[in-house]
């Protein structure tokens, strides 16, 4: 064994040290221990505050809120001065959104799945945007999908 100069406890050798962690074996973690690491993990990301002059949205923050039986939103954001908000939209398969105007333009990533916008498809990892003064062809959805949205904030609830 060495001795570190700074150090009063003594320090093994690189040789030494590589043996030992060369015969130690991962340990497999029940279920049970898994879902209590992710928790101390989730409890500790939780209490970090976000850096200075920023937000976190976490993921299990917010709820869904039903627009009709297959179409859910998620409200992340609203920035009532620049009249504009960003949520996520989770289309069941079958949804349908209606064709409406845009006085804003709008921002629609696909995260997930695939919708079709009037004969227009727009699949995961696309970025759709509508321009202002056009009206939105109708949106459907037959496999599903979950979009990021980010559009002016509309005076009826439920309107994309």
């Amino acid at each position: 064994m060495l001795k570190d100069a700074g150090a009063s406890a003594p320090v093994l050798d690189p040789l030494t040290l590589g043996a030992i962690a060369g015969a130690l074996k991962p340990r497999e973690l029940t279920p049970e221990r898994q879902m209590a690491l992710r928790a101390r993990i989730l409890a500790w990301l939780k209490d970090t505050p976000a850096p200075a002059g920023t937000i976190t949205i976490r993921a299990g923050e917010g709820d869904w809120i039903g627009i009709d039986p297959l179409v859910e939103m998620k409200l992340l954001r609203r920035d009532y001065q620049h009249n504009n908000q960003t949520a996520l939209w989770r289309l069941k398969p079958g949804a349908v959104v209606p064709s409406h105007p845009h006085t804003l333009e709008e921002e629609c990533m696909v995260l997930e799945g695939e919708i079709r916008i009037g004969d227009h498809s727009v699949r995961a990892g696309d970025m759709h945007i509508a321009r202002p003064g056009y009206d939105h062809p109708t949106i459907r959805s037959e496999i599903g999908a979950l979009l990021l949205v980010r559009a002016e904030i509309y005076a009826q609830p439920g309107a994309i």
